[in-house]
C-alpha cells in the first residue's frame, strides 16, 4: 500500500450516509489518499414535512424558491464549522490544506463549496 500523502473528504447528500459513498474509494483508487466519508447530523428537514433525517442544513422547499436564495439556510453555519474542524483534523494528521480534496454530492457538494471557499 502506498504511503498516504493526501486526504479526500466527501460529503453525502440529503437523507444519505457517508458509508453509502464508501465504494468511491475503490472506484477512484487513489491509493495515496486517506478517504473520509463523514455523516451529517440527523435533523428535521422542512421540505420533507419536518421528517428527521441526515442533513447538513435545512431546506424549506424543493425545488428551491426565490426566498431560498435570500440568506443562509438554517444550520449551514454549524455544518461549515463541522467541515472546518474536519479540515483541521486532516491537517493535524499531516495533510496540509493544499493536499486535501473536499467534495460531495448534492447537499454535500454545496456545503463543500461553501466550507472550502471560507476555510
Amino acid at each position: 500500500m502506498a504511503e498516504r500523502s493526501a486526504s479526500v473528504i466527501f460529503l453525502h447528500g440529503l437523507g444519505d450516509s457517508g458509508a453509502a459513498w464508501g465504494s468511491l474509494q475503490h472506484e477512484a483508487p487513489l491509493t495515496w489518499a486517506r478517504w473520509s466519508f463523514p455523516d451529517a447530523p440527523r435533523q428535521p428537514v422542512s421540505c420533507n414535512a419536518g421528517a428527521s433525517m441526515p442533513s447538513w442544513f435545512d431546506i424549506d422547499e424543493l425545488p428551491l424558491g426565490d426566498h431560498e436564495s435570500a440568506g443562509a439556510p438554517k444550520g449551514i453555519e454549524r455544518s461549515v464549522s463541522m467541515v472546518h474542524a474536519m479540515l483541521k483534523q486532516s491537517e493535524a494528521l499531516g495533510f496540509p490544506a493544499s493536499r486535501t480534496v473536499l467534495g460531495g454530492f448534492s447537499q454535500g457538494a454545496a456545503l463543500s463549496l461553501l466550507a472550502g471557499l471560507s476555510y
